[in-house]
């Protein structure tokens, strides 16, 4: 099922996302990003000890992303929706023009999971919205983030 919206909502919108052939337009995203590592501190009351020390462990894993879209009921309660349910997994590529250029920037994340869907209504001067939750799952190196042309 391929869905893509017409056109970006208004000019706010220079970041597009393509996920398991569903295409849409962000007005508010977080990009990918490596989780805050543990860390362990070691203190005693030791005298002989003038300094304590920090271990960190290995990061956890990737951050969900979070997108914010304006909501196309078609788009969040069909095709989202269905994929969230699916525990569909794909790749998401992120494109951003930069504006007065033609050429696009795109980054590509791969093996996401949808891990949440949430709506938020709107009023009468305002748009409803949905943030989509994108679980990278990481893996090996040739799994991870990469930008185009690189």
């Amino acid at each position: 099922m391929t869905v893509t919206l017409a056109e970006p909502i208004r000019n706010l919108n220079l970041v597009t996302v393509a996920w398991n052939g569903i295409s849409f337009h962000c007005t508010a995203k977080s990009l990918p990003s490596v989780k805050d590592a543990p860390t362990w501190t070691i203190l005693t009351d030791n005298t002989d000890e003038v300094t304590g020390r920090t271990i960190v462990g290995k990061p956890l894993g990737l951050e969900p992303i979070e997108l914010t879209i304006e909501t196309d009921v078609s788009l969040v309660y069909g095709a989202l929706m269905t994929a969230f349910a699916a525990g569909t997994q794909a790749s998401a590529t992120f494109s951003y023009t930069p504006r007065g250029s033609q050429s696009a920037l795109t980054v590509t994340v791969p093996k996401c999971t949808i891990c949440g869907l949430s709506t938020s209504g709107g009023n009468n001067n305002g748009h409803a919205t949905t943030t989509v939750k994108l679980q990278p799952e990481g893996g090996e190196e040739e799994d991870m983030p990469v930008q185009a042309g690189t």
